[in-house]
């Protein structure tokens, strides 16, 4: 958890039993907590409530997380903020697909425009 390595399980899966499964209770977005927790001071908070005897081994457990005070928003303010997120990420992915297309096409353009030795000479 300290680290961020959490997130939703959008359908019913296999999971290692080396990890704790939280299901949400009513009025509650599991969504906005996967960008809630992942705040920086959320995981400061998270770390602080971990266990462990050297900084990369740290462990939160389950008795120990269902006691960190959390103040959130009602439930429509939670999916709405979890809506908007969700819609940003999906602008960043499709922005950077097409930088990743673009770069392929400047790289094509560069072959062209700088044929090498060989091509030149062949």
């Amino acid at each position: 958890m300290w680290q961020g390595a959490f997130g939703v399980a959008s359908e019913d899966c296999m999971v290692s039993p080396a990890y704790v499964i939280l299901e949400p209770r009513d009025g509650v977005c599991s969504d906005f907590f996967a960008y809630l927790l992942k705040l920086p001071r959320y995981l400061r908070l998270l770390t602080s409530h971990s266990q462990g005897l050297t900084a990369d081994r740290l462990r939160l457990y389950y008795k120990d997380f269902a006691h960190i005070p959390l103040s959130v928003p009602a439930l429509p303010e939670q999916q709405k903020i979890a809506e908007f997120l969700s819609s940003v990420d999906e602008l960043i992915a499709a922005q950077t697909e097409k930088l990743a297309a673009l770069k392929v096409h400047k790289k094509g353009l560069m072959q062209q425009l700088f044929p090498s030795a060989d091509e030149v000479h062949g």
